[in-house]
């Protein structure tokens, strides 16, 4: 029996991780499923809700935009889990719904509730461990507050019907921690049709290492340690003085001011690396000018369960990638596994020039592009992932 899905998301219809990290996935699961209705949570509705409404309908998918609201976090919290409940739970009733999916936290709130009032089976799509993460970074400032947050995951640990982890690691935590429900791994993938080798760029041909780093640079990462590899590469090239100097590239919406901040702790100047936003596309084409990407997130034992969709990004496009690899998911044992890559050991002066010095040297084998591509189609490719969401919804139908 094909699934009736409903599918709940946390965040808009038009930013960039939904659009990449689920109607992505959807518009190629529409074989799988009879029909889907999608719930997302709109800070913002958007101006062209027809348009967006009927263009999702075109791939079976049917949209309904719920409002998010701002201001008190922990009583909007329950205002979204409510609405998002009634109107779910009108929705299974007036279409047959028989699988929820909710990815993160506050949907999976709401699909708890609804699958103990109706007979739909229940995915949780865990993003990571999102008490611990948001005690990490703050927003959760008050330890009862932790305490009620890790007592709500806990009952969607135990109550979902099967699990989604994006890590082995986080999966073996999980496990470790007496959770018996069925669990499925699935990192953060990308479109590899999107994100490929483009033969039309020209190649870096006696130029500096080119560096680049993609995403958010605020709290919860790491700007010091990408501009301290800058600084340690740039060094690099004046101790040579036959080399031309490294070039960095940061596209990000992070703030400038934390960025010139960051600079300043580590003595770096700003004044030859392109700071800015992209879209999808244009990632693509700065990837494709670059040698290697930077991934540095900042450790802590929530991370255990992360999946830096960057990642998956840079391998794409055939770069190799230097990157925080402690606490950090599944990172460790990818580079370790398929040599495509250099953990930083320490986020010292020392330890930046060492990751420096081991990049260029695998730089210069010919292959390594040619095995980061490949471990993105094999891994990381949303076509793996739909495949193995297919896999858990019909399985959750037997």
């Amino acid at each position: 029996m094909k699934p009736r899905v409903l599918y709940i998301a946390s965040g808009g219809i038009e930013e960039p991780l939904i659009i990449s990290q689920v109607l992505r996935y959807l518009k190629r699961l529409n074989k799988t499923f009879a029909t889907c209705h999608l719930i997302t949570l709109e800070r913002n509705m958007p101006d062209n809700v027809d348009a967006i409404r009927a263009t999702l309908k075109a791939s079976g998918i049917h949209w309904h935009g719920l409002p998010s609201y701002k201001g008190s976090r922990a009583l909007n919290l329950w205002r979204e889990i409510w609405n998002g409940y009634r109107l779910g739970k009108q929705l299974i009733q007036q279409h047959g719904l028989n699988l929820i999916h909710a990815r993160s936290f506050i949907p999976g709130n709401i699909g708890l509730r609804l699958a103990k009032k109706t007979n739909a089976k229940f995915l949780y799509d865990m993003r990571g461990f999102w008490a611990a993460e948001k005690w990490a970074k703050g927003t959760i400032k008050w330890r009862w507050m932790r305490r009620q947050a890790q007592a709500m995951e806990n009952r969607l640990f135990h109550g979902a019907d099967s699990l989604i982890s994006l890590t082995d690691a986080g999966k073996h935590k999980l496990v470790a921690d007496g959770i018996s429900t069925p669990i499925d791994v699935i990192p953060c993938c990308v479109d590899t049709e999107l994100f490929r080798p483009d033969r039309n760029i020209e190649p870096n041909d006696g130029g500096g290492p080119r560096m680049i780093s993609v995403g958010a640079l605020g709290p919860g990462y790491l700007p010091e340690s990408v501009l301290g590899l800058y600084r340690a590469a740039c060094d690099t090239a004046q101790a040579k003085r036959d080399e031309k100097p490294p070039h960095l590239t940061l596209l990000t919406q992070t703030k400038l001011a934390i960025i010139e901040a960051a600079a300043k702790r580590v003595d770096c100047s700003l004044n030859d690396v392109v700071i800015q936003s992209a879209t999808p596309e244009d990632v693509v084409r700065f990837l494709n000018q670059a040698d290697f990407g930077l991934c540095m997130i900042a450790p802590s034992a929530a991370k255990v369960a992360s999946s830096p969709t960057k990642l998956a990004e840079y391998l794409a496009c055939g770069l190799p990638v230097i990157a925080n690899c402690k606490q950090i998911g599944d990172l460790q044992t990818i580079l370790d596994q398929n040599n495509i890559g250099v953990a930083l050991e320490d986020q010292t002066p020392a330890g930046w020039q060492t990751a420096i010095e081991s990049m260029l040297e695998l730089l210069k084998d010919p292959s390594v592009s040619a095995r980061c591509r490949q471990l993105a189609v094999d891994e990381f490719s949303v076509d793996v992932g739909v495949q193995r969401y297919a896999n858990v919804y019909l399985r959750l139908m037997d």
